[in-house]
């Protein structure tokens, strides 16, 4: 009975996984979309396999995506506009805003993170965000 029971406990445990890790690129181009359209703070940073989890004493940096293609930044007092799109053949978000164009590959996208990876100096990094709203 306890070989049973342990059986039964494991496909409960794999498929309850299984259903709660959908990949995000199975997911149509509105659904993305969808997904993208909401307020979102950075939380961690990530790069040459080391994650750092944003302080909670610096300013809050937080990208508001609107369903209409503008973006708002908001990097503690300061506001910036822009506007984004979604390219979904590439699975790229692309903004554009004051600091000029940028394109950032989607890593990771679920209903409450958004991992995106983008270059600085020529060093990829991942910035991790929580939903907000």
């Amino acid at each position: 009975m306890k070989k049973i029971s342990l059986l039964l406990l494991l496909c409960v445990l794999f498929l309850v996984n299984g259903f709660s890790q959908v990949n995000f690129k199975q997911l149509s181009e509105q659904q993305i979309k969808n997904l993208l359209c909401h307020k979102w703070q950075l939380t961690f940073l990530e790069a040459k396999g080391k994650k750092i989890n944003v302080p909670a004493s610096v300013p809050k940096l937080y990208l508001g995506l609107q369903s209409n293609g503008t973006l708002e930044e908001i990097q503690d007092k300061k506001k910036y506009t822009g506007n984004w799109s979604y390219k979904h053949d590439t699975f790229s978000l692309i903004t554009e805003d004051k600091d000029g164009k940028e394109n950032y590959d989607i890593v990771n996208l679920t209903n409450t993170i958004l991992v995106i990876r983008s270059k600085f100096k020529g060093i990829p990094f991942n910035m991790g965000m929580q939903l907000v709203d």
